[in-house]
């Protein structure tokens, strides 16, 4: 029988071809072989060279999986015992992903922010927009940020970007956008100036306390100017006006405040009198300017000695500030001026107001219902030794104290701002209340004093140059956190300086005035009203704030010679009684995350002052700027 032979065909290795030939950078091709004749070993090469197997891919058509880069694919083809055959080189195109271009409708807002509309043009790849609270360290996906264009809720200071991908591909990034809520601190701890004793036409000429000055691109509308200084009196009935410019102008010239009052101060001023002695004390300015134009605005705080009238502050910058910010239009706020003189009634009525309304300091806002925040200045006359007034404001004809839940022990009426003077002269005192929870609608505000002439203390004039300012603190998605809390103890007294430890608090805390507040990261403005007893004359207590157990001297980075711990909030009197003094500063570059607030204060007993009490209707308020 004859032997058989079995051909075996040689092998063929027939076409590749890719579908489709070019492919995004993290996708993936089908190669396809035809007209091969044996079994299939797919193959791979980075640069059409060296090759090396497809693991598992012996089939006809090959998926390619994501591909990053260009790649060549073919198949060696083997028929029996025949010699292999490689097919043809099937090349998959990867083209890479495109960042595109990021742009912003708006990227300078006003304090408490706006909208902006974002939009990506020239990307391709699957779009993610990313924000930043940090200046660009830490980035994290906005969610359902997904498309060309993204509607911003932007309430603090941030950066966004788009991030680029598609499958395994290394991301890619858009530059990135800038947003600016337009605010801008600086801090001074300088000791050594002494405001002149004459002022120029023009503001500034040697009036502008050293490190006191800001440059601010605001968008056009209201900028609030807020200040702190840390005076030292020289003598007894020292005194001595503060203000502010903004490009060169006084702001009372700004405000169009006339000649009787000289057109530059507006009426800020500083004053320390009393048992012969002299010492450190602080006076805190708040002004709201309205109108300044759109553009890079320069602003300054300004000082003057009035050594002829025999009145001399002897220093007036040792742990000063200054603080700027545009309020939005979106924000709703208003304000109120007067120059009118007041004599305040000698008695309060149940209801608020009868009497007891400042001509002049009333405001109606409406709001959309959330917190309040209510600033007065008061520019006081004192007739006597030993004048003293009580102060607070109403809302809708309820008293502050009533609507904030404070008892009768308070006759439910004034909130614990007393100004007190213990020689005749002139001084100013700032009011600063948060309401809470203040529902939708129209509201009016209004600022209230009293006299308590029987018991002897009496204000002659409380309104030159004074000022309200209420606004809604915004909240919401997008808005910058807040947190308000106050105190009705009085029984608590500050320890000596033995008590103060490195670390912030160890018996040195306003019982109360504790507040926790979770960040995006950025400046945090703290604000505090402090409600005292003096036993005596000569009396002094030390104010600070504490962030995370860390005074905020030391946070802002203020040296060994300050104790690392206070930040020149003094508190003084020259006889015993009652007073109010207010704190406030800006920390900046305060990290994401939950913190802890709190008001500080510290009795130096060692040198002989001694403040009794310093909690009464106290308040401490927490803000971030951005």
């Amino acid at each position: 029988m004859p032997a058989v032979v079995t051909a075996i065909p040689t092998s063929v290795a027939g076409t590749a071809t890719p579908s489709p030939a070019a492919i995004l950078c993290g996708s993936s091709a089908t190669v396809v072989l035809t007209g091969q004749t044996g079994t299939i070993q797919w193959q791979s090469s980075p640069n059409n060279s060296t090759w090396s197997n497809v693991s598992g891919a012996t089939s006809a058509s090959l998926d390619t999986g994501q591909v990053t880069s260009t790649t060549y694919y073919r198949a060696v083809v083997t028929s029996g015992i025949c010699p292999s055959a490689n097919s043809t080189v099937a090349t998959a195109t990867v083209n890479p992903l495109v960042a595109g271009t990021a742009s912003a409708t708006v990227t300078s807002l006003p304090l408490g922010g706006g909208n902006s509309t974002l939009s990506l043009a020239g990307s391709v790849g699957s779009i993610q927009w990313q924000v930043s609270y940090d200046g660009g360290t830490a980035w994290s996906n906005v969610s359902g940020a997904m498309s060309a264009t993204y509607a911003a809720s932007v309430g603090t200071d941030r950066k966004y970007r788009a991030q680029l991908s598609n499958g395994s591909c290394t991301p890619v990034y858009s530059n990135v956008l800038t947003m600016t809520v337009a605010h801008s601190s600086v801090s001074a701890a300088v000791d050594t100036w002494y405001p002149p004793t004459s002022r120029s036409t023009s503001s500034g000429s040697s009036n502008e306390i050293p490190g006191l000055s800001m440059t601010i691109t605001t968008t056009g509308g209201d900028l609030e100017i807020d200040g702190t200084v840390f005076l030292t009196f020289s003598s007894v009935n020292t005194r001595g006006e503060f203000t502010a410019s903004i490009d060169g102008k006084w702001v009372g010239e700004y405000l169009g405040w006339g000649s009787t009052w000289t057109v530059w101060y507006d009426g800020i001023f500083g004053q320390y009198a009393g048992n012969g002695s002299y010492g450190w004390d602080t006076r805190t300015y708040k002004r709201l300017v309205t109108g300044v134009p759109a553009g890079t605005h320069t602003v300054k705080l300004l000082a003057w000695n009035e050594s002829t009238n025999g009145y001399y502050i002897g220093c007036c910058q040792m742990r000063s500030e200054l603080e700027v910010k545009e309020l939005p239009s979106t924000m709703p706020h208003a304000v109120a001026y007067t120059t009118s003189s007041f004599t305040p009634p000698t008695s309060q009525s149940v209801e608020a107001g009868s009497g007891n309304q400042i001509p002049g300091l009333a405001v109606t806002i409406t709001t959309t219902g959330g917190d309040l925040e209510i600033d007065g200045t008061l520019f006081l006359q004192w007739n006597s030794a030993g004048a003293r007034g009580a102060f607070s404001a109403s809302i809708d004809g309820n008293w502050v104290g009533s609507y904030l839940g404070w008892g009768s022990t308070w006759t439910n009426w004034y909130d614990g701002i007393i100004a007190q003077y213990y020689s005749t002269n002139w001084d100013t005192r700032t009011y600063h209340r948060v309401v809470p929870g203040v529902p939708a609608g129209t509201h009016t505000i209004r600022l209230l004093a009293w006299n308590e002439s029987s018991n002897g203390w009496y204000v002659n004039c409380c309104s030159m140059t004074s000022q309200l300012l209420v606004k809604e603190l915004p909240s919401g998605a997008g808005s910058a956190a807040h947190v308000s809390v106050r105190s009705s103890s009085h029984d608590w007294y500050p320890p000596g300086p033995s008590a103060q430890s490195a670390a912030a608090g160890s018996g040195n805390e306003v019982p109360g005035l504790s507040a926790t507040i979770t960040t995006t990261g950025g400046d945090l403005e703290i604000q505090g009203t402090v409600f005292l007893a003096f036993a005596s004359g000569g009396y002094r207590g030390a104010f600070s704030a504490s962030i995370d157990g860390n005074w905020v001297g030391s946070y802002l980075g203020w040296g060994s010679s300050w104790g690392n711990w206070y930040d020149g909030i003094f508190n003084q009197a020259h006889t015993g009684g009652w007073d109010t003094k207010s704190y406030r500063r800006v920390v900046r570059n305060v990290p994401p995350g939950t913190h802890t607030v709190k008001l500080l204060a510290w009795n130096e007993t060692s040198n002989g002052y001694y403040v009794n009490c310093c909690s009464m209707t106290s308040e401490l308020d927490v803000r971030e700027l951005r």
